[in-house]
């Protein structure tokens, strides 16, 4: 007769060893891995929520049920107590291992070396162990491989191990959690709560929402940069700062050269230099610099027209004008739609 998993004590080991670390001082770091649809994050807040009911505590609903940012995870570590759970969702993502030495999983390093003290439980989950940055796979003191979801009786099917890392070689291995003598090769968790498991869905949307724009933003920029070589306008709109559209007003409207605008400005020629660069960039403009600006001497000394967007300045209907199809020269004449 087969047996009943939803009457089995939820991943009854892994609590029991949390608890165990709680009381010795300890902060816990829980991997949960598994391929998609294998019940990864059901699992994370599962056991979320069995952590609290333990401690007879409930979630705080106001907050947001995962971190997907390393800003998001810096603030809950930082105004967490000791036994709050956090969990991180898609760790891959956010810190994945051929970026090692990122911005962001150098900061993870940090914060991962530095909080024994807050006495957190981080629970966190990506899809291939391997894709992790190594130092967060080193640090881990569980690991839960979840297998798939029974969706006759409601439960996820997970393996559980301890974690031990070698300190002299960096090689972590793996231990079967036991009782009595024999090891434990399965635990079950079944789905979280609806309030939990709702709140997290909008999460997730936000999440992938932000995910793709970022991805889609970045191949525009990528494809802007790679048509600019081949003399292509670009498509995005990137506003000028102040500064900025005070450095082309002065070079490519005055004719002023890059020491009398530093003069001027009050700032060194590399500085303008820079500037102007960038300007270039935002918008697009193709030829050499020095070249426009003579050619552009030949055009009224009038102000460009431009529009204020909060701290940035934008100009108003920039052409990119073939001045001369010969030498490739290009100007920009702005002009005010009627």
């Amino acid at each position: 007769m087969r047996t009943k998993l939803s009457t089995i004590p939820e991943a009854k080991p892994v609590l029991n060893y949390i608890r165990t670390r709680l009381n010795h001082g300890l902060y816990t770091l829980a991997l949960v891995t598994g391929l998609p649809g294998s019940g990864k994050s059901s699992t994370c807040l599962r056991l979320k929520e069995l952590i609290y009911a333990s401690r007879k505590k409930s979630i705080d609903m106001t907050k947001k049920m995962t971190c997907d940012n390393l800003l998001d995870l810096v603030e809950a570590i930082r105004d967490s107590k000791p036994g709050d759970v956090i969990v991180v969702e898609e760790l891959s993502v956010l810190f994945p291992s051929r970026r090692a030495m990122s911005t962001d999983n150098v900061s993870i390093g940090r914060i991962l070396d530095t909080c024994r003290k807050k006495e957190v439980i981080l629970i966190t989950n990506a899809p291939i162990l391997p894709s992790v940055d190594s130092h967060i796979r080193a640090l881990a003191n569980i690991l839960v491989e979840t297998l798939r979801v029974d969706r006759s009786q409601q439960v996820v099917v997970s393996k559980a191990f301890r974690l031990n890392t070698d300190v002299r070689t960096s090689k972590t291995y793996l231990h079967r959690f036991t009782k009595k003598g024999k090891d434990i090769n399965f635990i079950y968790t079944k789905k979280p709560g609806t309030d939990i498991w709702d709140k997290y869905e909008n999460e997730k949307d936000g999440f992938i929402d932000k995910l793709y724009a970022k991805l889609h933003f970045e191949q525009v920029k990528k494809g802007d940069k790679e048509n600019l070589k081949l003399g292509i306008p670009g498509t995005l709109e990137r506003p000028l700062t102040p500064k900025e559209m005070e450095a082309y007003d002065l070079y490519m409207r005055q004719g002023k050269t890059m020491t009398e605008i530093a003069k001027i400005v009050g700032c060194s020629i590399s500085t303008i230099s820079s500037r102007l660069k960038y300007v270039n960039k935002k918008l697009h403009i193709l030829g050499d610099f020095k070249a426009l600006a003579k050619k552009n001497k030949k055009i009224p000394k009038e102000k460009p027209i431009f529009i204020r967007q909060n701290d940035y300045v934008v100009p108003k209907n920039i052409n990119i004008v073939a001045q001369n199809q010969e030498s490739g020269l290009s100007s920009i004449n702005n002009q005010e739609n009627d």
